[in-house]
């Protein structure tokens, strides 16, 4: 009597076991059928996209900001005929640079962190991880302007 007790508690203890996983198992078959869509930006697209990455920079950022108002993308820098870019974000108290790819998921812009950087003393930017494989490669670089509320071409 004990023992049949005993494996009919381990039997229903395993059926709400495979209850409790489906929800997990059948959102990671959808999953798998996400799409990742890389995007060819031309500088039409440029000032949009600063909009959205600069949007997101606190949720890109590998590195927490110190300030209370979270980090604050400065310029960024597009790689011409490309996907990824390098930006330049401060939280006033320290600047950090970064390469990132962005990519269409799901319909929703994403970004991944390719390589990170800190200013040198030169007001250069030194490699902290990552590889800079688009160093030397034609940019298009953009700031905001807080006078307008919008991310412009940099002027030179």
């Amino acid at each position: 009597m004990k023992k049949e007790l005993v494996v009919s508690l381990i039997l229903v203890g395993l059926v709400l076991f495979a209850l409790g996983l489906q929800p997990y198992l059948f959102n990671a078959e959808e999953s798998k059928q996400s799409t990742r869509e890389e995007i060819v930006t031309g500088a039409s697209d440029y000032p949009s996209l600063a909009v959205e990455l600069s949007e997101m920079i606190n949720n890109i950022s590998p590195t927490p900001a110190l300030g209370e108002l979270g980090w604050m993308a400065q310029r960024i820098s597009f790689i011409k005929d490309g996907s990824r870019a390098y930006i330049e974000y401060t939280d006033a108290r320290i600047a950090l640079r970064l390469l990132l790819e962005y990519y269409n998921q799901d319909g929703e812009l994403k970004a991944t962190v390719l390589a990170t950087f800190i200013p040198t003393e030169f007001g250069g930017w030194e490699l902290q991880y990552g590889k800079d494989r688009d160093q030397g490669k034609n940019l298009s670089h953009f700031v905001f302007d807080g006078d307008s509320n919008q991310w412009i071409p940099e002027i030179k």
